[in-house]
């Protein structure tokens, strides 16, 4: 059994009785972006160096899938790919009739995803965006 185990905790072995560790890196480590349970999305930037060999998640997955044989399906070279493959799967098929749609960002670029803060999800649909802006509009008079 193989398990991804942050190698956050110094002295501590990653392999744990049969099984295989994967050091992946903590929170603090890493880079990317994280939902939150409102379907905001915040862009998070590490503020502590990687440890040792430790990896990002994306990266290791990648590489299992790598050697598998489905190096393809997982063909990402950083994080702004894994964002621009998200955003366009949250508009396939979506048609409006979900509130998740971030299908406006598929296109961003490295920079651009690099510089992004966030994304309040909750407002990605042109009506609720609307919505929000009016209710902010009132309380601001």
């Amino acid at each position: 059994m193989w398990q991804v185990d942050p190698a956050q905790y110094p002295g501590r072995p990653a392999a744990v009785d049969d099984r295989r560790g994967l050091p992946a890196l903590a929170w603090a480590e890493k880079n990317g972006t994280v939902t939150n349970s409102e379907r905001g999305i915040s862009r998070q930037r590490p503020f502590l160096p990687a440890p040792g060999v430790a990896r990002p998640d994306w990266w290791i997955v990648a590489e299992v899938a790598r050697r598998l044989g489905f190096s393809e399906a997982f063909a990402w070279n950083g994080v702004a790919d894994i964002f621009r493959e998200h955003a366009a799967l949250s508009a396939f098929e979506n048609d409006g009739r979900r509130d998740f749609d971030i299908g406006a960002h598929a296109g961003i670029d490295d920079a651009g995803y690099d510089t992004r803060a966030g994304t309040n999800c909750g407002s990605c649909r042109p009506e609720l965006r609307a919505l929000l802006r009016a209710l902010r509009q009132s309380e601001a008079a």
